[in-house]
């Protein structure tokens, strides 16, 4: 290579290395072009939520966001079609006597709204004993003959209906009780929207299922018409496995795409955060912190081609402290900004080649100590990924006596910094509590 170097390209650190593909986010966005007859024909979605979900997908927002947003209009309906005046209220429909039988199984049935303390095991085992108080109760409800449609409505009965009209696009059949839905009943919309579950004073409460008119299900447990508890959530495009609160994800969950992207992690808000698994279809994860959604605090990223990152990320992208492995060996230990490198920061060839120095969007800039494969070192200076010129020895006699901030960050440079062992161990017992929730 010789002491002039400015013309060979293995001097010029990467420019062609695109490091901001780590930040990955069109991998993680569904095909918009496919979504936007489905919005534009959802009768359920006023004019403001199409253009939303609309520009949802031009922008490459996040799948998790259409889900919750798919999620919440789905659940609304209950809320909206529910008939707290009583105006469809009537004694045509049968009735039964309440007796303490049939007050002790809504009792107990209503206690079947989960928690987030629960472990999996005591949620199957509650699953099938709702199963068996849900058979009990049809079987009693069965006992009971219709009164005389004249006899005046009791407040203090229960009353069994068939297609009972909750309002103008829903029937219920089911369970009332002060007119309200009130143990087991199916409410039915005419598009086609189904629910069947559990019921408490006019609100979905205990284990359900909502059957949507596009093919989307949610399988699991309510409190107050929202889901609440564990559940799953499928439609064609994702599978949601896990906890909800208040209608969003909270707590640990699992997300399955159809293109077989998968996360195991934990929400809260409805949003990734805290520790998460991201496998994308490629080959390709990620593991580490999340916030809002997006890649924040410390983290490891696993390309496809075998490239590696350790480090920090910062809104989705690689900054702050990090070390870039490349499949071929080449490395990089020192400071990202947005994806690129930026502050100090050393690059290892795979021949034994060496660059410590300062860095300015992804480029050498500034002081730079370049060591060649015969590990002969030389001070230089470097603009925009070029060396600019040599230091001569009594350039470089005047950095040390003056005690040069730059020039001794230069010198001191550790990589062993970079091996980040303590945030690793702490990941890797992470992985140890997300595997006990499988």
């Amino acid at each position: 290579m010789g002491s002039d170097c400015s013309n060979c390209s293995k001097c010029n650190v990467g420019v062609s290395e695109k490091q901001n593909e780590i930040d990955r986010q069109s991998i993680e966005y569904p095909n918009g072009n496919n979504k936007k007859e489905e919005i534009l024909e959802n009768k359920f979605l006023n004019s403001d939520d199409k253009n939303k979900l609309l520009q949802y997908y031009s922008n490459d927002i996040p799948k998790i966001i259409f889900l919750q947003l798919k999620i919440k209009k789905f659940l609304f309906r209950l809320k909206r079609d529910s008939d707290p005046q009583n105006k469809f209220y009537n004694k045509n429909y049968g009735t039964y006597e309440l007796s303490n039988d049939n007050l002790d199984i809504i009792s107990e049935r209503n206690e079947f709204t989960n928690n987030d303390a629960e472990d999996r095991s005591k949620k199957e085992e509650k699953h099938h004993q709702l199963k068996s108080s849900k058979e009990k109760f049809k079987t009693l409800s069965q006992k009971y003959s219709t009164i005389n449609n004249n006899e005046s409505i009791d407040n203090n009965k229960l009353y069994k209906v068939e297609q009972y009209p909750v309002n103008e696009s829903a029937n219920f059949t089911g369970h009332l009780l002060n007119g309200k839905q009130h143990g087991y009943g199916i409410q039915e919309w005419k598009d086609g929207a189904r629910y069947e579950g559990d019921w408490k004073e006019g609100k979905t409460c205990g284990y359900g299922i909502f059957y949507h008119p596009g093919g989307d299900i949610y399988k699991g447990y309510w409190k107050d018409d929202m889901a609440y508890g564990h559940g799953i959530y499928t439609s064609k495009d994702v599978k949601y496995d896990g906890e909800w609160v208040n209608d969003c994800q909270e707590g640990y969950g699992e997300e399955t795409w159809a293109d077989g992207s998968k996360y195991k992690g934990y929400y809260k808000e409805g949003k990734k955060n805290g520790i998460g698994e991201y496998s994308w279809s490629d080959g390709s994860k990620y593991f580490g912190n999340w916030k809002d959604n997006k890649k924040e605090g410390f983290g490891t990223y696993e390309w496809s081609d075998n490239k590696t990152y350790e480090g920090y990320f910062r809104n989705n992208s690689l900054e702050g402290e990090g070390h870039y492995k490349w499949s071929d060996g080449k490395e990089y230990f020192g400071s990202f900004s947005k994806g690129k490198r930026q502050g100090l920061g050393k690059y290892l060839w795979n021949d034994g080649r060496s660059y410590t120095g300062f860095w300015e969007n992804g480029k050498q800039y500034g002081l730079g100590l370049y060591v060649n494969d015969k590990n002969e070192e030389k001070i230089g200076i470097w603009v925009n990924g070029k060396r600019n010129r040599w230091l001569n020895e009594e350039d470089v006699n005047a950095l040390k006596e003056q005690n040069d901030i730059y020039f001794k960050q230069i010198i001191d440079f550790d990589a062993n910094k970079y091996q980040f062992n303590e945030e690793k161990e702490n990941l890797k017992n992470s992985i140890k509590n997300l595997r006990l929730n499988l």
